[in-house]
């Protein structure tokens, strides 16, 4: 079974998909890791802390994990689906306009942009050509104002 790591990042405002208290994880189970990986639409899966089951659940059409409990800061979860484990820890976001904030989301939403490390380095520039290609953008891998504005609308604030 391979496990991954994501990390869950909680924004100040309140996200648009899966609501956990005021806070939302948009995470999207896909068959392999990154942009080319495609949705497992309505998988089983269960959310473990401690080696416990705290929840159970199918992906919508989407590949969406929908968690309805709420999720402690600094505790680490582990997603479990067919043949994976993700693990996730909630930790905060950086804001929308940085780069860094740009990498945590486009890793959220299944995309690789490599480490969160605030670079715009070829990894982070080609999962956002990417998220632009799969939002009907000009695909250039430049952060301007239309994909921050459609990664907010994707993701949230």
């Amino acid at each position: 079974m391979k496990t991954e790591s994501f990390v869950a990042r909680q924004s100040p405002g309140q996200w648009t998909k899966n609501v956990i208290d005021d806070w939302v994880a948009p995470i999207v189970l896909k068959d392999i890791p990154g942009p080319n990986g495609i949705p497992l639409m309505h998988t089983k899966w269960r959310l473990l802390l401690n080696d416990t089951v705290i929840a159970t659940g199918e992906t919508d059409e989407h590949g969406r994990v929908a968690i309805l409990s709420a999720l402690k800061p600094d505790n680490t979860y582990k997603l479990e689906y067919p043949g994976r484990v993700l693990e996730i820890r909630k930790q905060p976001l950086d804001p929308v306009s940085s780069v860094k904030g740009l990498q945590q989301r486009l890793a959220s939403l299944g995309y690789n942009p490599g480490p969160a490390d605030g670079k715009h380095g070829p990894r982070t520039r080609t999962a956002l050509m990417d998220f632009q290609t799969d939002c009907g953008l000009t695909v250039d891998g430049i952060y301007g104002p239309k994909s921050q504005d459609k990664l907010l609308e994707t993701f949230g604030d």
